[in-house]
């Protein structure tokens, strides 16, 4: 069966559809009910991620605050690739502390890219967080020059830092947790 992560077009400020991730990096049932969308508004890629449980991470981040190593607490996670190996990576911490990078390959750091126009909205309650990342879709380098129909994405996460689940839309059938792999990489249908 091929997948693709659809995103959804509207010239109206709308809520972003989600889609559930069913099963983490391993294969298994995900524990915590947590979701995913992308909708495209005004030349900008919205990323929206919701997660069914405490927010695990390091509360003293603040919205905007541009920080490395997401990565070891909760966190929401997209990459977008262009049309060769490049690709960019965005960290998102429930608080809306985030972080980016440009890779010219596999894993082959060029760049971090702390983007001048993102827009974040957060939500922490005491049984579920929320994200909304929103970038200009000129501040996506991968992007540049190419049509947002010829990239890939790959809506990713990492929850409960102690006893991690790793969720890639892109990947369920096991072996070494890693969301920089081009197999991860889904096309896009925009809708």
């Amino acid at each position: 069966m091929a997948f693709s992560v659809v995103i959804h077009q509207s010239a109206k400020e709308l809520a972003v559809p989600l889609t559930q991730f069913h099963l983490d990096w391993h294969g298994k049932p995900v524990r915590h009910p947590t979701s995913f969308g992308f909708r495209l508004h005004e030349d900008r890629l919205v990323y929206r991620f919701r997660s069914d449980k405490s927010a695990d991470c390091d509360k003293t981040l603040v919205r905007g605050q541009f920080v490395a190593e997401l990565w070891t607490q909760d966190v929401a996670e997209f990459f977008v690739r262009g049309i060769d190996a490049s690709y960019q990576e965005f960290n998102v911490s429930p608080t809306g502390a985030w972080w980016s990078a440009a890779f010219g390959q596999y894993r082959s750091l060029v760049e971090e890219v702390p983007c001048s126009s993102v827009r974040i909205q957060t939500t922490i309650e005491e049984r579920n967080w929320e994200i909304e990342f929103s970038v200009p879709l000129a501040e996506i380098v991968v992007l540049r020059n190419i049509d947002l129909r010829d990239a890939h994405l790959n809506p990713a996460g990492i929850l409960n830092p102690r006893d991690p689940e790793y969720l890639c839309f892109g990947h369920t059938d096991g072996g070494e947790p890693d969301f920089h792999r081009a197999e991860n990489f889904l096309p896009i249908t925009l809708l």
